[in-house]
């Protein structure tokens, strides 16, 4: 096994994964490409999230700057009224058309790849991690729904929640947790918002929570092992099911087989994007898309080279990406949007060295507000 590449590999996979994951729901699919993108900016001052239109590459503001408070996590609504995000330690929502953006929780834990929160289907309701093994829910406090007053659930004992995915009817929350000790396997745990834990049940085959398949219920990434990770799914008996087969090596094979990992779901094709190391630490991306089965594997977005944070936020054929090329720093640069397994990417916005000013974070608006 060559350790060179899969290290590369890991490092790729705590790169591309920063993107959120988009719960279930009702977000519509649309072949019209998205009118707006929220990202975060980030210049001289700090950083600031931000809303481009993409027609015109306007850059929109939505945040003071901050030059001590780390911003990440951009997240639209489902209707692609407000937008969620983190600012330090603290939850915010910016509505659009109004000024300044509202805190809706304070003292959120150390920053981590993924985001703290899950937001419901309906778009009323915030599922938020709390330490060391709580989870709150609160009301988002905009739009008709009643989500009910702020409340926590007690997860089981060392149970700290890593990843969450909110179920498409939004009446359950499934939260996969790591456990305080390492040679304990990691629990998947079902919460009702109102009486709490419904059922827990070990998971050491399951890294991370991708999102919901009509035909195939949860799914997730497979724990990673020599040859990277799977793509699968959760069983009615709470069981792992790999839904791609592994990888085959012939006896006789003088190079290790490619090691890939799972990066996220898209629903507009049912598959996965997989990322690939390579032995160029100057072309170190090399991006696949999968279905379930053992159809082959197709490159995509080939004329990239470094691609960065890749967002799942739409349930549509469109996404946005970071292209790092332009930045020596990980994860930002230039953004664009592309259609799932296409090649004809749209710059929305383009970062400028000489100014200091690049981008990142990229979260395409739904297409349902254009109408608003």
């Amino acid at each position: 096994m060559n350790r060179l590449r899969l290290a590369q590999a890991a490092l790729l996979c705590s790169l591309l994964l920063a993107a959120p994951v988009q719960a279930g729901g009702s977000a519509p699919t649309t072949s019209e490409a998205p009118a707006q993108v929220a990202a975060i900016e980030y210049g001289p001052r700090g950083a600031r999230p931000v809303v481009i239109q993409v027609s015109t590459r306007r850059v929109q503001w939505t945040g003071d700057w901050r030059q001590d408070a780390a911003v990440a996590h951009l997240s639209w609504s489902p209707d692609g009224t407000f937008l969620l995000y983190r600012q330090a330690d603290t939850l915010m929502r910016h509505t659009l058309g109004e000024q300044g953006s509202v805190k809706l929780a304070e003292g959120l834990a150390m920053p981590r790849l993924r985001p703290d929160y899950e937001l419901r289907p309906d778009g009323q309701q915030v599922a938020l991690r709390r330490a060391p093994s709580k989870v709150e829910f609160l009301p988002v406090g905009t739009g008709n729904g009643a989500a009910g007053t702020s409340h926590q659930a007690d997860m089981p004992s060392g149970c700290l929640p890593s990843s969450m995915q909110w179920q498409p009817d939004g009446k359950l929350l499934h939260v996969l947790c790591v456990q305080e000790s390492s040679k304990t396997a990691p629990l998947l745990v079902k919460l009702n918002p109102a009486a709490g834990v419904v059922t827990s049940r070990p998971a050491p085959d399951v890294a991370e929570l991708l999102g919901w398949s009509e035909q195939r219920g949860l799914l997730v990434s497979g724990k990673a092992d020599a040859y990277g990770q799977r793509p699968g799914n959760m069983t009615m008996d709470g069981s792992y099911q790999p839904l791609r087969p592994a990888p085959a090596i012939p006896e006789d094979a003088e190079e290790s087989p490619p090691i890939d990992f799972v990066q996220g779901y898209l629903p507009s094709i049912d598959g996965f994007v997989m990322a690939r190391a390579t032995e160029d630490p100057h072309d170190p991306v090399v991006l696949t898309l999968v279905t379930p089965g053992e159809s082959p594997a197709k490159r995509w977005l080939k004329a990239f080279k470094r691609v960065g944070t890749i967002s799942y936020g739409v349930p549509g054929p469109w996404v946005a990406f970071v292209d790092r090329k332009p930045a020596d720093r990980a994860d930002v640069g230039d953004i664009y949007i592309v259609r799932v397994g296409k090649e004809d990417a749209r710059l929305v916005v383009r970062a400028n060295a000489k100014r200091d000013t690049f981008y990142g974070g990229p979260e395409p608006r739904p297409n349902k507000a254009r109408k608003q």
